[in-house]
């Protein structure tokens, strides 16, 4: 459940509730295969059941890590490492897409500005 004083929070899409319902029933794991991480135009966005994208994706890789929270079995940490020539660009939304290429999971953050190396 999420915490009503955080303002920041991860859900999982109504595509991602889909996926993870059948992958239950059918007894087959479920991955992630890529997250993405966009500035949302700039604005705080609020996440959405409903949302197939980004607002402004800036991007998209392969997962470092996910696994399974040890203190909370139903809390999912992903990792995505970004180089160091990547960036310049602020971050406050987050996805994670499956192998079908499915946003499954969506979330707002902090405003983080990722620097280049050279800043």
């Amino acid at each position: 459940m999420i915490d009503s004083n955080s303002q920041f929070f991860a859900i999982l899409t109504a595509v991602g509730e889909a996926k993870q319902a059948n992958a239950t029933a059918l007894g087959v794991p479920w991955t992630f295969k890529e997250m993405g991480v966009g500035d949302a135009n700039n604005t705080d966005p609020i996440p959405d059941r409903t949302q197939t994208r980004l607002i402004n994706e800036w991007r998209r890789a392969p997962v470092n890590q996910v696994r399974t929270d040890p203190a909370n079995p139903n809390v999912v940490i992903a990792e995505q490492v970004i180089p160091s020539d990547v960036g310049g660009r602020w971050i406050r939304e987050i996805a994670l897409y499956d192998a079908d290429g499915d946003m499954v999971a969506v979330a707002n953050c902090a405003p983080s500005f990722k620097p280049l190396l050279a800043q």
